[in-house]
Formats: structure tokens, sequence, C-alpha cells
């Protein structure tokens, strides 16, 4: 990779990183409240210590959020903007859940995001204008 391709890459990142003005931890509260965790089908150590424990949430060595499986957990209500707050997150599988409302663009805020499950819940609208990296 070239200096100034190096250059352009961070401004990107940095450009995500901007955009969220709360912590991952933040963002998964945000998102627990928003599709009514305390009804989730597990909910295990939600809400205490370290969110790496967190049912469904995988972390990388450093701790951040690299992976959120909920599906077929009784999500239901409207996915928030929050969802693009995690600029290290491979993996999203939010799929079987009665989700509702349009998909948010800040879907396509994340940069690591390779797989993608929305599958059978109740969203609307058109389809992501983000393309998955």
């Amino acid at each position: 990779m070239k200096f100034g391709t190096t250059l352009v890459v961070l401004g990107l990142i940095a450009t995500v990183f901007a955009q969220c003005v709360i912590t991952e931890e933040e963002a998964l509260m945000n998102m627990y409240v928003a599709l009514g965790g305390d009804s989730w089908t597990d909910n295990t150590n939600w809400n205490t210590g370290d969110v790496c424990t967190w049912y469904g949430i995988g972390c990388n060595i450093d701790s951040y959020v690299v992976s959120i499986d909920l599906s077929n957990n009784n999500l239901v209500g409207l996915l928030t903007d929050d969802i693009g707050c995690f600029p290290y997150l491979k993996s999203l599988q939010l799929n079987d859940n009665e989700i509702s409302g349009p998909v948010p663009d800040a879907i396509g805020n994340l940069p690591s995001l390779k797989y993608l499950n929305l599958d059978n819940n109740l969203l609307t609208g058109p389809p992501a204008r983000h393309p998955l990296r």
C-alpha cells in the first residue's frame, strides 16, 4: 500500500469514527432498549460487566465488538442508527426476529462488515444503498 493510499484509508476510518459520539457499550444498550431487550429469549449478562460477556456479542483481543448474533432471540422494534457505531464489526446476524421499520443507512458505515443477515424480520423500505465491502 502506498503512503497516499494509507492516508485516504485512515481518513475514511476517521470519518466513520467521527459519526459516532457514543461508545460501543452505549450503542449496544441503545439497541437493547430499542429492541425490547428485557423480553429477549436470551439476554444473559446484558447491562452488567464487560460487553464481551454479553449473550450474542463477540469481541476481538482488544475488546472491540466484531460480531453480533442475536438471531431468533425475540428482538422486537426498530433498529436505530447506533448500529453504525461498530468500526470492527465483521458479522451482524439479527435474522428471525420481529425487527420493523427501514434498515438504517448507518449499516453502510460499518467498514469491516463482511456478513449481514436480516432475513425473516418485518423490515420495510428500499434495499440498502451501500453495498457490503
